[in-house]
């Protein structure tokens, strides 16, 4: 068999052996290939590779949201991009006093608002008609001290220096010479008149009770207020109410305070 004989026919042996199967194809950067055969499809992929009629003269292929798509794109050279950088830099530098003033002012209103804390030892209040009468009250030292039996109230006004402030503890410095127990006690209250409404009739903030407290001795407690201060729809007083059965205990009030 002559060489030419022998190459015919181990091509054709290769033939038989690889039948009519198609060569494996797969897609690469840029490259899609979708079906099955016969009806395989190799095309460009759109999401990596632009395919657009020409873009006119000075414009550019640019990925949008939407795909891709002919746009001009806007070069800035070295130099004005050096000059705008600095603009911006000192137009941050001409804001900044602006917005630290604005946090200062901002740390004074809050201040304002907050305070100062309103207080007033007890001489500086007045007791009532009773308490006067029956000289149950007795001043001494700044105390207002129960020297009788029985109870009366003591009423003190509430200012402030402007219309709305953001208070929160009302401090009352007290005796209760039995604490806990009934022979004496000490109520104080803080308590809301409005200007304009209705009712006529004060409502009660907040309340210390000296009977919720073990202290037998001179001492200064204090309750949680939680209240939007108006004082220019309200008005607001403290009234403090001192009862015992018997005169030794000597009940007292010293003085409040709201902050």
């Amino acid at each position: 068999m002559s060489h030419h004989t022998a190459a015919i026919t181990l091509v054709l042996t290769l033939s038989a052996c690889l039948g009519d199967r198609d060569p494996p194809l797969s897609g690469g950067p840029g490259i899609l290939v979708t079906g099955t055969s016969p009806e395989r499809v190799v095309a460009v992929d759109p999401a990596r590779v632009p395919v657009l009629d020409a873009c006119p003269a000075g414009q550019a292929v640019l990925k949008t949201t939407d795909g891709w798509a002919c746009g001009t794109l806007m070069v800035v050279e070295q130099g004005e991009l050096a000059r705008l950088t600095a603009a911006a830099e000192r137009a941050q530098a001409a804001v900044a006093p602006l917005s630290d003033g604005q946090a200062s002012l901002d740390a004074r209103i809050t201040r304002l608002e907050r305070s100062p804390p309103y207080g007033t030892a007890a001489i500086a209040c007045t007791p009532d008609i009773a308490a006067i009468r029956e000289a149950k009250a007795f001043q001494q030292g700044g105390k207002i001290v129960h020297v009788g039996t029985g109870a009366f109230n003591v009423f003190c006004p509430v200012v402030a220096t402007s219309p709305r402030v953001s208070w929160t503890r009302l401090r009352a410095l007290y005796r209760d010479a039995d604490g806990a127990g009934s022979a004496s006690q000490v109520r104080v209250a803080l308590r809301q008149l409005l200007r304009r409404g209705t009712s006529t009739e004060p409502t009660t903030i907040a309340e210390l009770d000296s009977n919720g407290f073990d202290d037998r001795e001179a001492t200064e407690h204090d309750v949680p207020v939680t209240h939007a201060f108006d004082f220019e729809s309200a008005y607001y007083y403290v009234q403090v109410s001192l009862q015992q059965t018997q005169t030794a205990t000597q009940a007292f009030f010293g003085g409040f305070r709201i902050d």
